[in-house]
């Protein structure tokens, strides 16, 4: 690839434009793995692209611990996207890039900051687990962006996962058994009269 990508300010300046491709249902095949590819190429250090960046029009430096922060952040600091729309341009992918891509995108248990089987928690360059480094970015963007509610998260009295909730920094996902009587049991715990009753007008739809 051109030595000038290797520019974190011209990364960021493709972030944008892959975060509005993946989002337009008519794009072709010819933009979206270059710019796949371009966030999963290295720098000279040996940092992922999409690990560092730098935003053109207000120069903020943004750094990331894990590939689950850098896609549910907005853009222009993320790609607001899941794992899936990623993956299904993964075979467009360069081959000499294409191993890097699918170790990111397919280490689904590493990147939940959960142990791997048989194994350890994956540390990263600063000897903490993914699911730490994870909780520092959150508490970093709170501090920037929140100071009040990152002062409840340091005090104890709000997880950063919560934090990350309140604040959009992160989606609020439900799992459940492949289960419907689990499925109804856990959303009738969990969800409001109003929005069990969305779901029925949406399912009777169907």
């Amino acid at each position: 690839m051109d030595n000038k990508l290797n520019t974190p300010k011209l990364v960021g300046q493709m972030i944008p434009t892959l975060a509005r491709s993946l989002s337009n249902h008519k794009s072709t095949t010819s933009i979206v793995p270059d710019l796949i590819n371009m966030l999963f190429e290295k720098y000279p250090d040996g940092t992922i692209k999409y690990k560092h960046f730098i935003i053109p029009h207000t120069g903020e430096e943004i750094r990331y611990d894990t590939l689950d922060d850098f896609l549910e952040a907005k853009t222009p600091i993320g790609l607001q996207c899941s794992r899936e729309d990623l993956r299904k341009w993964v075979e467009y992918v360069p081959d000499r890039i294409k191993a890097v891509v699918k170790d990111e995108l397919y280490d689904e248990i590493a990147a939940q900051g959960r142990p791997i089987k048989g194994g350890n928690n994956t540390f990263n360059n600063q000897g903490m687990t993914r699911s730490t480094s994870g909780e520092h970015y959150i508490i970093s963007r709170l501090k920037r962006d929140n100071p009040e509610l990152a002062q409840k998260v340091l005090a104890g009295e709000l997880s950063p996962h919560q934090a990350s909730i309140k604040t959009g920094i992160r989606k609020k996902y439900i799992q459940v058994q492949d289960n419907p009587a689990k499925l109804a049991e856990k959303l009738k715990a969990t969800w409001s009269d109003e929005k069990l009753e969305e779901l029925r007008i949406l399912l009777y739809e169907l």
